[in-house]
């Protein structure tokens, strides 16, 4: 089945998770790695990506991933995309974003204009797999 909208996705393997718990809050910095696979664009997340998620009080959960990807375009041209994804889990465990792409790739500015949402599914206790939608 096609699901509406669908892009591509990314896979996610997570390495490392520092966390710290406060009196009212807590937070932690997941360290990850992975690819991009897709009709136009194959890649691979560069070291130093990492998704830093914040717990309130009140159980609310925030998360900011913050990575570049290097690859090469359908023409065969090298070429990086920055992505900044935020997004929170909602009462069903739910995790929704709100992706950003920044690429220097003149064939993928596209990915500079829409509007995206990006859900998370995990795949296993350290894989995940982000599923990137047009608005």
């Amino acid at each position: 089945m096609v699901e509406k909208n669908y892009l591509f996705k990314i896979d996610v393997t997570l390495d490392e998770i520092n966390e710290v718990r406060g009196g009212h809050a807590s937070a932690c910095m997941i360290l990850f790695h992975g690819r991009m696979d897709s009709n136009f664009f194959h890649g691979e997340i560069l070291p130093g990506g990492v998704d830093t998620q914040i717990v309130s009080g009140e159980g609310r959960k925030n998360l900011s991933a913050r990575y570049i990807i290097r690859g090469i375009d359908a023409k065969g041209d090298t070429c990086n995309i920055f992505v900044e994804n935020n997004g929170s889990v909602n009462g069903d465990n739910e995790i929704i974003t709100k992706p950003r792409f920044i690429t220097d790739s003149p064939l993928l500015k596209w990915l500079e204009e829409d509007v995206y949402i990006g859900k998370i599914y995990g795949k296993s206790e350290i894989e995940i797999e982000i599923r990137i939608y047009r608005e």
